[in-house]
């Protein structure tokens, strides 16, 4: 069973606001074992909301359309959809009487804009929205079925998960099953990736993808099959044969994280601090966030550059917390992208690296700080040169 989700608002198509609703939506379909085939965003256009839910129903056994369900002019999804469908509007004395016992619950004055969410399409079935005055409702579409819902996220999800999918499974089944696995690879890019895994790439199922942050890039795999079973047994496959070909670049799969890689490779009873200039302590925030005791704290520094004085100072700053382990990182503009400069102490040797990356400002600390989680990894791992 195909979905297609068409998204709505002219917040999303100027960028004012993050489309999070496309992916609670993608994700609650794919766990529930239905394919979303395409996804569409639209603003707040009747004309151009009427030629979408049109294709997208031409094309999808489903349509989920988010947003638009408001009270006042710039929420046109409902004449759209009636318009679509080829109907007329029809108005529920049911759903005004709920809307206005809602008001007057919250002991608000009722505006006679909000009458307009008492309408639906002729032929439209109500989806009651616990947490607003918006319904929803499903309406046959050509071949599809159209499921409008609110744009307001905590409405949106209450009613995919409370009444969206099992209205799917009741109609279409329960779907297959759809299991998913995320490998994280560091210390190579994406074309290298790809020269070992391509063929897996080029699969239908399960399917691999490729997707880079910064200093790291995780492999997806999704399978689907008829059991839950069968769907582990596609992703076991392949992750056997991915791992073969990256091993010394896996760090760990799905909820594991490159600084808790580091962590975990600490000795017994090891530690580690860190000293940062130019970074805002981008290192030392993504190691607190393991909540891991063998993280001591970090400094931030004032000045660009590791000098002999911050390296004096990490040294210090190791040896006052007892710490086994220490990361000390600069990073510095430099023409064209970053310098980045680190001391990283491990059973007392000291290595330092000095790399330079090419990426937006944005992106540059959290860029360095994996970079030397990972030449940290490396050395734990008694693979520095990797």
């Amino acid at each position: 069973m195909d979905v297609e989700i068409v998204v709505i608002g002219d917040e999303l198509i100027l960028g004012t606001i993050a489309d999070t609703n496309t992916q609670f939506i993608a994700r609650a379909m794919g766990e529930g074992g239905f394919r979303v085939r395409r996804v569409t965003a639209v603003g707040d256009d009747p004309g151009r909301i009427v030629a979408a839910l049109k294709h997208a129903a031409a094309e999808s056994d489903c349509v989920i359309a988010a947003g638009g369900l408001g009270p006042t002019v710039d929420d046109p999804t409902r004449e759209a959809a009636a318009a679509a469908a080829g109907v007329e509007l029809v108005f529920h004395p049911e759903l005004w009487e709920a809307i206005t016992a809602r008001f007057r619950g919250l002991g608000r004055t009722l505006p006679e804009n909000n009458r307009k969410q008492a309408h639906l399409p002729a032929g439209a079935t109500a989806l009651p929205n616990p947490f607003g005055t918006a319904p929803g409702f499903s309406l046959p579409l050509g071949r599809s079925l159209l499921f409008a819902v609110p744009g307001v996220p905590s409405e949106m999800e209450a009613m995919i998960t409370g009444q969206v999918l099992p209205a799917l499974r009741a109609r279409f089944g329960g779907g297959q099953a759809v299991r998913t696995r995320t490998i994280h690879v560091v210390g190579l890019g994406e074309s290298l990736i790809d020269e070992r895994i391509g063929r897996w790439e080029s699969a239908e199922n399960p399917a691999v993808g490729l997707m880079a942050h910064a200093g790291v890039t995780d492999i997806r795999i999704v399978a689907r099959a008829g059991d839950e079973h069968a769907a582990r047994q596609l992703i076991a496959a392949a992750e056997e044969d991915i791992r073969a070909a990256l091993a010394d670049n896996i760090i760990g799969a799905d909820g594991d994280t490159l600084a808790g890689a580091v962590l975990r490779l600490l000795p017994k009873e090891g530690s580690l601090v860190t000293a940062e200039r130019g970074t805002g302590g981008a290192l030392a925030g993504i190691l607190s966030l393991e909540n891991s005791g063998a993280f001591r704290g970090g400094l931030v520094l004032g000045l660009n550059g590791l000098d002999s004085d911050a390296a004096e100072t990490l040294r210090e700053w190791q040896s006052a917390h007892k710490a086994t382990h220490a990361a000390g990182l600069a990073l510095t503009p430099v023409p064209g992208g970053f310098r980045s400069e680190y001391i990283l102490i491990a059973d007392g040797k000291e290595t330092r690296i000095q790399r330079t990356h090419r990426v937006p400002h944005s992106m540059a600390s959290r860029w360095a700080a994996n970079t030397a989680l990972t030449a940290l990894w490396n050395i734990l791992r008694g693979t520095p040169s990797a």
